[in-house]
């Protein structure tokens, strides 16, 4: 049997909220009623203009949708979100979807979500399938989102028959890639050539940086970081405060890993280490591996 990852990519994922969608999910969640109402009242009370020739005019009162760049709009969506984590909980309660594991010891994985980009995971079977177009079709009709299956895309591990996984194709009417792009900018399959995987980090940091090479190794890092400070490029205020939270990169990748394992226990990257590490003692005592001392 093989493994499945959908990711999802949702149309206009802020303009199509349903405001009653929202206001349900805030009472089902237990916000008191001033708080629903004064959420309800800064929904409602956005408007929009027209300019015409540098001239406004005309108002649009909107019905649905919440404003994107308003600093509460995130936190929203988020909750919003929630309910599909919540249906697809249920279904895995249920036994009807499953999630990936990397070993035994670690958690279950059914779906990532940051704001409006998911990935689902699960069993490259038609019934997990059906399950989980039943938990799509199902928050679409609540909340109002759409997902746009042609952006979308379903990808099968080697395992998986071919003729298994042109009948998923067929129920999630989502086409199938030989490997998901990237994931919140970042790559989500890595190769043996790491420097070509993520060269486009190191593209970026040249152009904010305005630098023409740029290295990540420790000879050379202090330098780039002084020449950078006192160039000053012109950078405005956020991107000052990167620069100076960038020297995090002087410190050795281990400890910096280990000190987010030890500071925050419940994450997902700290139980999936713990699995897959330090699953017969702690992230706090270590043992070697007798195997990798003789």
């Amino acid at each position: 049997m093989g493994y499945m990852s959908i990711k999802l990519d949702i149309s206009k994922a802020f303009d199509c909220v349903e405001w009653p969608f929202v206001l349900e999910v805030l009472k089902s969640l237990g916000y008191p009623a001033p708080f629903v109402n004064f959420i309800h009242i800064c929904l409602s009370s956005s408007s929009f203009s027209f300019l015409l020739n540098g001239s406004q005019f005309g108002s649009v009162l909107p019905q649905r949708g919440i404003l994107q760049g308003d600093s509460l709009s995130p936190y929203i969506f988020i909750i919003c979100a929630k309910v599909f984590s919540s249906i697809l909980q249920d279904l895995q309660v249920a036994g009807k979807i499953h999630g990936i594991q990397i070993n035994r010891h670690a958690p279950i994985i059914l779906h990532l979500c940051f704001t409006d980009d998911t990935i689902l995971f699960g069993n490259a079977t038609l019934d997990e399938a059906r399950h989980l177009k039943f938990a799509i079709d199902l928050f679409e009709r609540a909340s109002g989102q759409q997902i746009n299956y042609d952006k979308s895309g379903i990808h099968f591990s080697p395992n998986t028959y071919p003729v298994v996984f042109q009948q998923i194709v067929g129920i999630l009417s989502i086409p199938v890639v030989s490997s998901h792009d990237k994931y919140l900018g970042l790559p989500l399959v890595i190769g043996k050539n790491k420097w070509e995987d993520f060269s486009s980090i190191q593209d970026r940091v040249c152009n904010v940086f305005k630098l023409d090479t740029f290295s990540f190794d420790s000879s050379s890092i202090h330098l780039k970081l002084d020449y950078v400070k006192n160039k000053k490029c012109g950078l405005p205020a956020p991107g000052q405060q990167v620069l100076d939270s960038f020297a995090c990169l002087l410190l050795p990748s281990f400890g910096c890993q280990s000190l987010r394992l030890i500071c925050f226990r419940s994450s997902i990257t700290h139980l999936i280490k713990e699995a897959n590490v330090f699953h017969a003692t702690s992230t706090l005592d270590p043992q070697l591996d007798p195997r990798r001392t003789r």
